[in-house]
């Protein structure tokens, strides 16, 4: 049996431990990189379309509105916006979970909400919008006013 001098130790080097697992930040995605190709009614590929992705993990984020990235479609209409993480420790993700939990009995949202769109001067797209259970939406067809 090891003495109790070795057995404060012990504890002291657990409870260390322990501590240290609970506050130092470690990443969790958000949301996945997407892949989006912008097409026009016909189905044909449109370079230089402005996209947008707003994002935002309820749970995670208490910060005031959305997050977002703007990129533009390249020659062949596509547009990669990469992964989304956010960075917090479990002590951290527990209290921000426990109080967006109380928060959403008020109002508010819980989890990932994230969504892509295209617009141009005359066109936009319907929202893509991201369910962590499906795959990917990866097209933005766009409609035209007349």
């Amino acid at each position: 049996m090891p003495s109790a001098k070795t057995q404060r130790w012990l504890w002291g080097l657990s409870g260390f431990v322990g501590l240290m697992l609970l506050i130092i930040p470690f990443p969790t995605t958000a949301v996945p990189e997407w892949r989006v190709r912008v097409i026009d009614p016909e189905g044909e590929p449109v370079a230089g379309v402005w996209v947008r992705q707003a994002w935002k993990h309820y749970s995670l984020q208490l910060e005031g509105g959305e997050n977002f990235d703007e990129r533009w479609s390249d020659k062949n209409g596509y547009v990669v916006f990469p992964e989304k993480r956010i960075t917090k420790g479990l002590l951290h993700r527990i209290v921000l979970i426990a109080l967006t939990g109380l928060l959403t009995l008020a109002h508010g949202s819980t989890g990932v909400h994230a969504s892509v769109w295209a617009v141009t001067d005359k066109c936009s797209s319907e929202f893509l919008d991201y369910a962590a259970s499906k795959p990917l939406a990866d097209t933005a067809r766009l409609k035209c006013a007349r």
